[in-house]
């Protein structure tokens, strides 16, 4: 326990010098901790640059997991993904996924194996057509990752500002996730428009951590708080929180930008018409 302990703490520390480094490299003028005026305030600009009803837009949705883990950021994107292509303005929308060698794949798939990643591919495309009625029209790109089970996340090995050649709106499902480890372009510097969605409630994970001593472990959530906010800050335009059980975040709003699958509302009809015993004590909160 000790000797995980500190690897998590050295870690940790070399994460924040690497960051602090290439933070500082991707801007002359921008300061170490991402707090230029120029880049930690909301820029002014946004609003036109946000509007997708003006025609026919270049999305790249980056994501941290890929089917068929079934997970939030595997499976919200895809979908994200094919209902934006699928709009009357038909955005040309590319969904960029990790690649996990073979060897690490048992860590997240529970039972499927991939040799190459056009098998993966098809295993996304069949379980959108699935569960949407429809093959999406989008591109999917893979970049090169690793799962890192110390810290129970992929990783990606490469600058994810390159994956795509058309560089218009980038949105990071997962915005700190995808930035952690980050050693290429500034984002912002190679995408017009930057958008973060929030899936997940890290600081409870390392709160909960065991493999760092409880009392050291407060500290810890803290230093992630901090480091979640410096990356988001320093290159995301606007961050979306999925719901406020996160933690706060520089120009974050909250929105539910999921929304809810008609699958969902199938399902909620089905069982009001059926014959079963219903709640009668009142109001219910899931």
């Amino acid at each position: 326990m000790a000797q995980n302990s500190n690897l998590q703490l050295l870690i940790f520390l070399a994460l924040i010098c690497e960051v602090a480094s290439n933070i500082a490299q991707n801007s002359d003028q921008q300061s170490v901790f991402g707090l230029d005026p120029n880049q930690s305030e909301a820029r002014s600009d946004l609003e036109p640059l946000s509007n997708l009803a003006s025609g026919p837009r270049k999305i790249a949705i980056f994501t941290t997991a890929a089917m068929p883990w079934m997970t939030g950021t595997a499976v919200n994107p895809i979908l994200r993904a094919a209902h934006l292509a699928r709009t009357k303005e038909r955005h040309h929308v590319t969904l960029c996924v990790p690649w996990v060698p073979p060897e690490d794949q048992p860590c997240i798939f529970a039972h499927d194996r991939f040799e190459d990643s056009k098998e993966q591919e098809r295993c996304m495309r069949r379980w959108a057509r699935d569960n949407l009625g429809f093959w999406p029209r989008i591109d999917i790109k893979f970049y090169a990752a690793r799962y890192w089970a110390s810290i129970g996340s992929i990783v990606a090995s490469e600058d994810l500002t390159e994956c795509v050649d058309e560089r218009d709106v980038a949105v990071l499902e997962e915005p700190e996730h995808l930035t952690w480890f980050h050693a290429g372009h500034d984002w912002r510097a190679r995408f017009p428009l930057v958008l973060g969605v929030v899936h997940t409630d890290y600081l409870s994970y390392r709160r909960a951590d065991p493999q760092i001593w409880s009392v050291v472990r407060p500290w810890w959530a803290w230093g992630w708080q901090l480091l979640n906010s410096w990356v988001t800050r320093a290159y995301c335009d606007q961050v979306i929180k999925l719901s406020d059980a996160v933690q706060e975040f520089p120009k974050s709003v909250t929105c539910n930008v999921h929304g809810v699958r008609q699958k969902f509302l199938d399902v909620g009809r089905a069982k009001a018409g059926a014959t079963v015993p219903r709640f009668q004590k009142g109001a219910y909160y899931i």
